[in-house]
């Protein structure tokens, strides 16, 4: 009687936990095809299925909007006309010291008595005195082709910043365009590395289940798998804020150029 309960216990053990392996199996085949289904989606989201160059216009477009939108270059221009104003200003400064003057008095005396000499009479003397003078001082002048130079100075080097302004803006600009490009490659490649690291994680799994794989072999190929899912979002991410980053530097929307292959 004894034996019977063991043996009738150990039956009905064994059937829950083959029903808890079935269901856990079902469950697991269940997330496995809601994973692939997430994935495929997301993959629809991606620039994989896309080729880049059909959304951005040529560089040398992209290198002219970006010129032209560059908030550096008003800054710079703006610097550069207050210099050619200095310029002038400095140019026209010789007259700005020299003073013109005038005067007028009325004076009546007796010439005896003021210059002390007798002569035997009165020489009585009435009338107005005018004069007119000029004043340049010599500052106005000399040093003045040093402060005309000084200022050309700085209107040249404020032509030379604005120059380097275009050449940092046209750098960033080929950089940005570059590094999208190479993003979209790396995306290429990374994408069917994680595509083959999904196919061997489900083949690991039913090894697996089979018992011709040990759960250390299941991990490596589990981790493999999140690796590159991991290295491929980081990448993704990467594109999306070099496309940003790039369609600011450039002023406008990509879909405004006429270059586009989807312009709106």
């Amino acid at each position: 009687m004894f034996v019977k309960k063991c043996l009738h216990r150990s039956l009905l053990t064994a059937w829950m936990t083959f029903t808890f392996i079935g269901m856990v199996a079902q469950l697991q085949a269940q997330t496995d095809t809601s994973s692939v289904s997430a994935d495929l989606a997301a993959d629809s989201l991606t620039p994989v299925d896309i080729n880049i160059l059909d959304y951005l216009p040529p560089l040398p477009v992209l290198i002219d909007s970006a010129m032209r939108h560059a908030p550096e270059k008003d800054y710079y221009e703006a610097l550069i006309e207050s210099a050619e104003y200095d310029v002038v200003i400095e140019k026209k400064g010789w007259a700005k010291d020299i003073r013109f003057v005038a005067g007028y008095n009325w004076s009546y005396g007796n010439q005896v008595i003021i210059q002390g000499i007798s002569t035997g009479g009165n020489q009585i003397n009435e009338g107005y005195n005018y004069g007119v003078g000029l004043t340049i001082p010599l500052s106005s002048w000399y040093g003045r082709n040093d402060r005309i130079k000084r200022a050309e100075a700085i209107m040249e080097s404020q032509e030379a910043k604005y120059n380097e302004a275009e050449r940092q803006v046209r750098e960033r600009v080929i950089e940005t365009y570059n590094e999208l490009l190479l993003l979209q490659r790396l995306l290429d490649i990374i994408s069917e590395a994680k595509e083959s690291s999904r196919l061997i994680s489900d083949m690991a799994e039913e090894r697996f289940r089979d018992g011709e794989l040990s759960l250390d072999q299941l991990g490596q190929t589990a981790e493999l798998k999140a690796r590159y899912a991991s290295e491929y979002e980081q990448l993704r991410t990467q594109f999306s804020n070099a496309y940003t980053r790039l369609e600011r530097l450039v002023g406008v929307p990509f879909s405004k150029f006429k270059f586009t292959k989807y312009t709106k």
